[in-house]
């Protein structure tokens, strides 16, 4: 009950904006590097952690982007691709990392304006400049929703 009454109180919205150009700039550290994206995670609790990461090539992975933005995660292989099996400390028990009983991450890029989501294999994501990805933990039961804007 008290877990519903937490979700309930957070929100969930079945749509969101991707974040504006003028969100972009306010929060964005440029380095010499030519391109940047956002990396976004949002816990079950709804508290969200905002991040922008720079890189040189073309563009950047999933793997790559979560690794730059500094925020702790853990990933596992599965098949041929890697999936995203903790994010800082979410779940604090990842022995279920494939089968995700307790609930998972849901991946979502910013794509027309808006969040879509996006396949489990981080590998295979592709963000060019000034993209944005996010990571939600959405609880078993759950619908899958995507964040906020930014």
């Amino acid at each position: 009950m008290f877990l519903t009454l937490v979700l309930a109180g957070c929100g969930f919205p079945s749509t969101a904006q991707a974040p504006s150009a003028q969100a972009e700039q306010r929060w964005c550290n440029r380095t010499s590097e030519p391109h940047y994206a956002y990396v976004v995670v949002q816990h079950t609790s709804g508290v969200e952690m905002k991040t922008c990461v720079n890189f040189t090539p073309s563009f950047i992975n999933g793997v790559d982007a979560l690794s730059r933005s500094g925020i702790e995660f853990e990933t596992q292989p599965v098949g041929t691709g890697t999936v995203v099996c903790q994010i800082d400390r979410e779940p604090a028990n990842t022995g279920d990392c494939g089968a995700q009983l307790r609930g998972g991450w849901h991946t979502y890029m910013t794509s027309g304006g808006s969040w879509r989501q996006v396949g489990t294999d981080l590998t295979a994501i592709r963000l060019y400049d000034a993209q944005a990805i996010a990571w939600r933990y959405v609880p078993t039961g759950f619908a899958p929703s995507p964040p906020p804007h930014l």
